[in-house]
């Protein structure tokens, strides 16, 4: 709840009235907090030092915010740190497709400025995704999960067929020792 519970979020609007545009913020319930932005940029400039496992932890996080829909567009102060990461990983703003340190965005207070950066989960999430191969529905096997589903199935197979061979023998020797039991008699 600290993270998302902005009840006055502002995020920028144009507004067309005529031949006129009006850029003015309106407020988001529930937005994003201060704290949920230190946060993603925070994951932004450690991106590098994770292991794969808390990479895929925190992406699993943020893929989770962005399901329940608790958070939107979020658009900081240009950071020079997170854009030359951004830019070393080749992940561009997803939304807008403006330049890092062009976009125009509102403060947290409701006044508009002119050179911001996006860092939304999405673009985040690109990120890990690109520095830790997570494989986030490529087919890539997010991180070995269907190539062990492959093997386990192939376990089960060749049991199974064990198994059946295993039925098929038994079964031949009851027969057998019952034909062996007739001949007896």
């Amino acid at each position: 709840m600290c993270l998302l519970s902005n009840k006055r979020y502002y995020t920028y609007f144009i507004e067309k009235i005529d031949d006129k545009e009006y850029g003015r913020c309106i407020p988001v319930t529930n937005g994003p907090t201060k704290l949920y932005s230190g946060l993603l940029v925070h994951i932004i400039k450690n991106a590098e030092t994770y292991d794969k496992a808390t990479a895929a932890k925190i992406h699993r996080l943020l893929m989770w915010f962005e399901q329940e829909g608790i958070t939107s567009l979020i658009i900081i102060p240009y950071d020079e740190d997170a854009s030359h990461i951004f830019d070393t990983y080749e992940i561009g703003p997803g939304y807008r497709k403006e330049i890092d340190g062009t976009m125009t965005y509102c403060s947290f207070t409701g006044a508009i400025f002119s050179d911001g950066m996006e860092i939304s989960n999405t673009r985040v999430n690109a990120l890990l995704n690109k520095i830790y191969k997570l494989g986030d529905g490529d087919g890539g096997g997010g991180g070995g999960g269907s190539r062990r589903r492959d093997r386990r199935r192939d376990r089960r197979r060749s049991s199974a067929t064990r198994s059946s061979k295993r039925g098929v023998s038994s079964k031949r020797r009851t027969r057998r020792s019952c034909d062996d039991s007739r001949r007896r008699r």
